[in-house]
Order: C-alpha cells, then structure tokens, then sequence
C-alpha cells in the first residue's frame, strides 16, 4: 500500500507528490521572504481560477517536507528553507 493513501486519490496513485513537491520549490525560491509552514501550505493550496481558498487542499506540513524528500526543512522558527 502506498505511504499516502490516506490523502485522497491523488496520493494514493502519487499523483500529487511531484506536483506538491515543485510548486513548493517555486513558492519557497520566488518568494521575497522566508515563507512560514502556515503560508506555504496556503501557497500550495491555491487553484488556478478559484476565488475562494478550499480547506481542503491543504497539505499537512509534514507531508510536504517528506515528498520533498529532505530538500525543504522547516527551522526552529517554522520557517523553511531550501
């Protein structure tokens, strides 16, 4: 069984994890200060054409780093790095 099934039909086939794992690269290197877990997971939350943010969509924090495979750490002050 896939490690993240449990995140929806996405995870579940992997789907999700290249995706997850570039646009918080592109979130993180284009930004114009270190970005904090909260506002990377609403980062990565956002879909093309909504107005409106679904709560839904946010990855835990935790996954995020571990598809990343070690690329992206999260400091003692919650904020990330590359």
């Amino acid at each position: 069984m896939c490690l993240y099934a449990s995140h929806g039909a996405n995870w579940g086939s992997g789907a999700g994890i290249p995706r997850t794992c570039q646009t918080s690269f592109v979130r993180i290197t284009c930004a114009m200060r270190r970005l904090t877990s909260s506002e990377l997971q609403h980062a990565i939350a956002v879909e093309v054409g909504k107005h409106e943010l679904d709560a839904e969509n946010i990855t835990d924090i935790e996954l995020i780093v571990s598809v990343c495979a070690g690329l992206v750490v999260i400091d003692e002050e919650a904020t990330l790095s590359v």
